[in-house]
This record gives C-alpha cells, structure tokens and sequence, in this order.
C-alpha cells in the first residue's frame, strides 16, 4: 500500500523523520540551492500508483514517500512492514534500491546534508550550518565543517576517496 498524503507527515514522524526535515521539504524556498537536490514528493506519488505493483523490491512494504530527488526520478522513502522498517533510495525505472538506510533515519538524512553540502557550491559553509539545525540536525557545524576540511585536504575528490571517509566519518555524527 501506498501511503496517502495526508498521513504521510505522520507515519514518518513516528518512524523517526524529523518534523523539522519535513518542514524543510515542504517549503524548500526558504533554503537556498535546495531545489537543486530535492523536492515534495508528487513525482512519487504521480508514478508509485504505476510501479508499486511491478516492483519487487516493493513487494510486502508500506510506502511512504519522504522526497523526490531534484528530476523527480529518483525517490527516498520509508518502506514499513510488521516485521521491517527501513529508509531507501531507488529510482524510476530501475527495480532495485541503490542506498539501503537500514531503520535510521540519521543516516539517510547525511547522505541528503552531504549531498546539500556537494550541490549548494553558492552556499558558505556558515549558511549550511545554520540550514542543517534549521533541518533538526545538531551536529550541523561538524558534519559541514568535516566535509570542508576534508575537500581542502583532496580527501573526499575520487570516488573511493569520498566512500571511504563516508565509510571513516559518517558513525561520527550519528
């Protein structure tokens, strides 16, 4: 089942999203470059009527769309179950997840701040910092900061480079 709109801000809340996150998707104007990386979830709820059916990895869950990547091809929600709740990513047109957040949303919501953080390069790192603990995140100052620091330093600029200090860094602003 697809989640309805009108119960979506509270069937993530319950599930650990944080109210202020929510509050930042729906009214994305207020920050600046974030549509770039985000939107409300329509693009979601226009195209899982479609999909959720066909897909697998769909297949026994609730879902509740938490937003749209930028195209509105790509979506981040909350699939539920008696058994399982977890966070993920996937994208239209492809049947399989691409991030699995495992139950915490505190790892799906990095990924979106390191992705903010990646995109909004009009944006000064005092101006992120204040964004993310608009957005509920406490450690906002230290999770900017360390990716500044580590892009000064070439820490973060292949691939590998960027999976490992995730990989080295990321427990730390849990």
């Amino acid at each position: 089942m697809i989640i309805e709109k009108e119960a979506r801000r509270n069937k993530l809340i319950d599930n650990g999203v944080l109210p202020a996150f929510l509050d930042a998707i729906d009214n994305i104007s207020e920050f600046e470059d974030l549509e770039f990386i985000v939107k409300y979830p329509d693009s979601a709820y226009w195209y899982l009527v479609d999909i959720y059916p066909n897909y697998e990895i769909l297949k026994g869950y609730d879902v509740t769309p938490i937003y749209d990547g930028n195209n509105g091809d790509t979506f981040y929600v909350l699939l539920t179950n008696n058994d399982e709740t977890r966070f993920v990513h996937f994208e239209l047109e492809n049947d399989e997840i691409y991030k699995d957040y495992g139950n915490n949303f505190m790892l799906m919501f990095i990924d979106f701040l390191i992705s903010y953080y990646e995109l909004a390069d009009r944006t000064s790192i005092t101006t992120l910092i204040g964004y993310g603990e608009k957005m509920g995140f406490p450690k906002s100052a230290q999770l900017f900061n360390a990716l500044d620091t580590a892009d000064s330093n070439d820490l973060r600029k292949t691939f590998e480079l960027d999976k490992q200090w995730r990989i080295d860094n990321i427990q730390s602003f849990l």
